[in-house]
C-alpha cells in the first residue's frame, strides 16, 4: 500500500479542514504509523479541537434558527453505538513459486521509477475500493504480459476482490452531522430546484399573462375604436336630425349650435354632411328678414271642432249653435293647408315678446324681431272652451243620437307618449285619434315642420266650472262620485297639461265660469277669479294669459286701467286677449294685449271676406254645412 492509500478516500480533508494532507506527507512515509506521527507533529491537536468546536457551534446556531430548538435537541441525542469495525485479516493466497528468469530485469529496472512517478488512482464509488491505475505513458503499455498472468493466477477462485477493512481512524457521524452532510444538501438542492421552477414558471406565467393581456388590450382597443367610431356616427346622425328640425322652424342659429355641439367637432373635416349642413344653415340664416310688427300679427281663434255633423247639426237643442259658432274637423284641416300655402308661419307670444326681470323681481316687457324668410308671415292660433262641456256629451230624453253625445271629442288623453282625442261614435264605439285641434295641429306640424316658428303651438283656453280638458276636476264631484274618482280625474288632467306644455302649447284662462267680464263689475270678477285660484290653480299651476269669454274685453280703450284690470293683474295675468274681427296687438312695459279673429261657421258663410287674408272661406266649407244652410 502506498502513502496515498493510507487516507480514507471518502473523507475530504481539504473541504473539511482547509488543507490537503498529501501535501504535507514526507515521501519517505511508507506505512500508516509513520504518516500518523508526521501528522501529529505538523498540527497542534488543540487547534483541531477548537476548529471542530467553533464549526459545531456555528452550525448549531444556524440549524436551530432554521428548524427550531425541539428538532435540534432531538438530533443531539446520542446515537446508538455503532459496532466495532471487524479486524482486517489479509486473505491467504497460495501463490506458486515465481520464476524470475522469465522477466527481463533490465527493462523492469529502467521503467520502475517512471511508473512510480506517473502512477494514478481511479475511484470505483460503487465498490468503495482504491485501485492504482497504470501511469499514462508509453512504457506502461509495454508491461510484460507475465505480470498480468501472475495477477490472474493469484485472484480468488470466486473472481471477487476481498473487502477492505473500515478505516479505524474515521469516527462515526453524529446525527447532527448526518443531517448536515447527508440530508441537508439534497433538501437545499430540492428547495433550490423548487424555487427555480417557481421562478421559471412564474416568469413564464407572467410572460403568458402579459401576452394575453396585450392581446386582450389590443382587441379591446380595436373594439373601443370601432365602438367609438359607431358612437360618433350615431351622434352625428342624431345631431343632423335635430338640427334639421330646428332649421325647419327657421332657428338656423339653434341648428348651427346643435351641430357645433358634436363631441368630435375638432375633427369635423371627417364628417362632410355636417360641414355641408353648417354652410347651408349659415347661408339661410343670412337670408332671414326681421319681422317687428306685433300689432299686425293675427290670432285665429276656434272652439271645439265638430266631428260628426249628422249628430251636431241635428241636435234638437243646440244644432243652431253648433252650425254658427263651431268649425268642423275637415274645415279646420283645409284652413291649415291654405294658411301654409299662403306662407303663414305659426308663432306664439314667446316668438316676439321679451320679459325683462329686474333685481327686485318685477317684470317689464319688450319686443324682439321674428326672423323669417322673405314671403313668410307670422300668425297665431287659439282654441277656447277646451273643457269638452257636459252639454255636448250628455243626452236627454228628446235626443235621437242614441245617448252617445253630440258628435264632439270627449277629452284629450296621452297614449303611447302622444296627445290624442277620445271620441265616441254614433254606434257607441270609443275611438282615439285626430278628433280635435291639438292632435290635428300636431300631425300637420310633423308633416310641415316649417309651419311652426321654433316649435310654436296654439293657445288653449279653459274654464274651471266644467273641469279641464275633459276631466271633471271640480270639487263638487267628490260629493257625487267620491274622492277616488276626483283624484283619478285630477291625475289625468295633470298628465295632459304637462304633455301640452312640453309640446309648446300655452294654457290660458277663459274665466272660471265662462262669464262676460265686460258686463261684470270688479267685485264680480274678483269672486270669479277667487274660484279659479282655489279650484284650478292647484291643478293647472301658473297661468299668466287670459282670453275673455263670449267675444268681449274689459275695455275698449287703448290702455288698460281701472279696478277690473287691477283685479286681473293682481292674479298674475300679463297677457290679455279680447275679440275683434280686425287683428291688433300691443306690447308695453306693463302687459301684452291682443285681439283674436274668431273663426265661426256663421262668418265663413255670411262674412267670408273677413278671412280673405288667411284663407278662402267659401272653398273650405264642409258639405254638410252647405246642405244645412240650404
Amino acid at each position: 500500500m502506498t502513502k496515498k492509500d493510507s487516507f480514507d478516500k471518502d473523507f475530504d480533508f481539504e473541504k473539511e479542514y482547509g488543507f490537503d494532507p498529501n501535501a504535507i506527507l514526507d515521501p519517505e512515509f511508507e506505512n500508516d504509523e509513520a504518516m500518523q506521527t508526521s501528522f501529529d507533529a505538523s498540527f497542534d491537536q488543540t487547534f483541531i479541537k477548537d476548529f471542530d468546536a467553533k464549526f459545531d457551534e456555528e452550525f448549531d446556531t444556524r440549524f436551530t434558527a432554521a428548524f427550531g430548538e425541539e428538532f435540534t435537541d432531538a438530533l443531539k441525542e446520542e446515537p446508538a453505538e455503532e459496532p466495532a469495525a471487524p479486524e482486517y485479516n489479509e486473505p491467504a493466497f497460495d501463490l506458486p513459486e515465481f520464476d524470475e528468469s522469465i522477466i527481463d530485469q533490465s527493462a523492469f529496472e529502467d521503467n520502475a521509477e517512471a511508473d512510480e512517478e506517473n502512477e494514478e488512482f481511479s475511484e470505483d464509488e460503487d465498490d468503495d475500493l482504491i485501485i492504482a491505475t497504470p501511469a499514462e505513458n508509453e512504457d506502461s503499455e509495454e508491461q510484460p504480459a507475465a505480470e498480468a498472468e501472475c495477477e490472474s493466477e493469484n485472484a480468488p477462485e470466486d473472481g471477487k476482490m476481498p473487502e477492505l477493512p473500515v478505516n479505524p481512524r474515521r469516527k462515526p457521524l453524529s446525527r447532527e452531522r448526518l443531517i448536515k452532510e447527508v440530508y441537508l444538501p439534497p433538501i437545499i438542492a430540492g428547495v433550490t430546484a423548487l424555487l427555480c421552477l417557481i421562478f421559471i414558471f412564474g416568469g413564464v406565467g407572467r410572460v403568458v399573462k402579459n401576452a394575453i393581456s396585450d392581446r386582450n388590450q389590443a382587441v379591446s382597443d380595436a373594439q373601443n375604436a370601432e365602438s367609438e367610431k359607431t358612437r360618433l356616427q350615431m351622434e352625428s346622425e342624431r345631431l343632423l336630425r335635430e338640427a334639421a328640425l330646428l332649421a325647419a322652424g327657421y332657428d338656423y342659429q339653434g341648428a348651427l349650435d346643435k351641430l357645433n355641439s358634436f363631441s368630435d367637432a375638432a375633427n369635423m373635416e371627417k364628417y362632410q354632411e355636417m360641414i355641408d349642413k353648417r354652410a347651408e344653415y349659415s347661408a339661410l340664416k343670412n337670408q332671414l328678414q326681421g319681422w317687428n310688427e306685433p300689432s299686425s300679427i293675427a290670432n285665429l281663434s276656434f272652439q271645439m271642432l265638430v266631428v260628426d255633423t249628422d249628430r251636431a247639426y241635428n241636435d234638437y237643442k243646440y244644432s243652431r249653435q253648433y252650425k254658427e259658432n263651431f268649425v268642423t274637423v275637415s274645415e279646420f284641416e283645409k284652413i291649415l293647408d291654405q294658411l301654409y300655402q299662403k306662407g303663414y308661419v305659426l308663432v306664439d307670444f314667446d316668438s316676439f315678446v321679451v320679459e325683462n326681470v329686474a333685481e327686485d323681481g318685477s317684470v317689464t316687457f319688450g319686443t324682439t324681431p321674428i326672423y323669417l324668410p322673405s314671403g313668410k308671415t307670422p300668425i297665431m292660433l287659439s282654441q277656447t272652451m277646451v273643457n269638452y262641456m257636459n252639454y255636448m256629451l250628455a243626452t236627454d230624453e228628446a235626443d235621437t243620437d242614441g245617448g252617445y253625445g253630440d258628435g264632439f271629442a270627449s277629452k284629450l288623453m296621452v297614449r303611447n307618449g302622444e296627445i290624442t282625442a277620445e271620441y265616441m261614435d254614433a254606434n257607441g264605439n270609443t275611438l282615439y285619434g285626430e278628433y280635435d285641434l291639438v292632435p290635428i295641429l300636431n300631425r300637420f306640424i310633423e308633416e310641415h315642420p316649417d309651419f311652426s316658428y321654433k316649435g310654436a303651438r296654439a293657445i288653449l283656453a279653459v274654464t274651471g266650472d266644467e273641469g279641464l280638458f275633459g276631466y271633471r276636476t271640480m270639487p263638487s264631484v267628490i260629493q257625487s262620485k267620491g274622492q277616488s274618482y276626483y283624484d283619478q280625474e285630477v291625475a289625468g288632467a295633470k298628465e295632459v297639461i304637462e304633455a301640452l306644455r312640453n309640446q309648446g302649447y300655452t294654457i290660458a284662462c277663459y274665466t272660471y265660469a265662462n262669464k262676460d267680464y265686460n258686463s261684470y263689475s270688479a267685485t264680480e270678477i274678483q269672486a270669479d277669479m277667487d274660484l279659479w285660484t282655489k279650484e284650478v290653480t292647484p291643478i293647472l299651476g301658473k297661468c299668466d294669459t287670459i282670453i275673455f269669454a263670449k267675444g268681449t274685453d274689459i275695455s275698449t280703450s287703448t290702455n288698460y286701467q281701472g279696478n277690473k284690470f287691477n283685479v286681473l293683474y293682481s292674479k298674475g295675468f300679463r297677457y290679455f286677449i279680447g275679440a275683434n274681427q280686425v287683428a291688433w296687438g300691443e306690447v308695453n312695459t306693463t302687459y301684452v294685449r291682443q285681439t283674436r279673429v274668431m273663426v265661426t261657421g256663421k262668418d265663413m258663410v255670411n262674412a267670408a271676406s273677413t278671412y280673405t287674408r288667411y284663407f278662402d272661406a267659401k272653398s273650405i266649407l264642409d258639405s254638410a254645412r252647405t246642405a244645412a244652410s240650404n
